[in-house]
């Protein structure tokens, strides 16, 4: 089937748009945190994205997905056509992506990991 969006509304959204894609590629040249990349493990699908920024911090090169230099055509090219002719190893990628979202960055997590630092901070001003 094939996915039509209308990007001038809200008739096609994220969720649509993720579920129906088996792969997710983020070639940028620059990022800071791209929490898409996060978004796109919480949908179980591998990531190519190229190593720019804290992505691969989030990215783990081989076990969610590949991490690729940026401009580099034909890494991207090369770890595409591996994701798409191997059905096992792309399903895997994207379970192990969504296992990590689940287990650092979940909302229960992160609130915990933020309120762990406010009490931290506070301890060291006031003990």
């Amino acid at each position: 089937t094939r996915l039509r969006c209308d990007w001038s509304s809200d008739v096609c959204s994220s969720d649509l748009v993720m579920s129906a894609t088996d792969i997710f590629i983020l070639p940028s040249l620059r990022e800071g945190l791209p929490t898409v990349v996060l978004e796109a493990m919480s949908y179980s699908l591998p990531v190519i994205a190229s190593d720019v920024g804290g992505t691969s911090e989030i990215l783990f090169n081989e076990e969610t997905g590949f991490l690729i230099s940026p401009a580099d055509v034909d890494s991207l090219i090369e770890k595409l056509l591996f994701l798409i002719e191997n059905e096992f190893q792309r399903i895997a990628m994207g379970r192990a992506g969504r296992e990590l979202v689940e287990d650092k960055f979940s909302l229960k997590k992160m609130t915990s990991s933020i309120e762990g630092k406010y009490l931290e901070l506070y301890q060291l001003k006031y003990s």
